[in-house]
């Protein structure tokens, strides 16, 4: 028994839908409340690999620490400075996906 194209497709996250965080609604949304333009969290989304991407989100490796570190640095509450950890990592994700390349973990040198 064959799968059906729109059934196989709908599955998959197309690589510009995580490109963009619309997929997991990691990109902030514009909120206003009596008039007052305001960023907050995104409602919508994959619930299930959003959920994945924050267990995953591990502070334990020394560049998503100082990464973290950094956001904290700007006054980002640990949410919001998380939610730009997970934002990074799919960044970094589409990019392997779309030049077909496998993870090289930045190095930088003493200077």
């Amino acid at each position: 028994m064959s799968r059906s194209p729109s059934a196989t497709s709908a599955a998959v996250t197309p690589p510009t839908a995580l490109a963009s965080g619309t997929s997991i609604a990691a990109a902030p949304v514009a909120h206003s409340a009596a008039g007052d333009p305001a960023e907050g969290r995104a409602r919508g989304g994959n619930k299930t690999l959003k959920q994945a991407l924050f267990l995953a989100a591990s502070l334990s490796s020394p560049e998503s620490r100082a990464y973290y570190d950094r956001k904290r640095a700007e006054n980002k509450r640990h949410n919001a400075a998380l939610i730009c950890l997970i934002r990074r990592r799919v960044d970094v994700l589409h990019a392997m996906l779309k030049h077909r390349t496998l993870y090289q973990p930045r190095h930088e040198q003493a200077a």
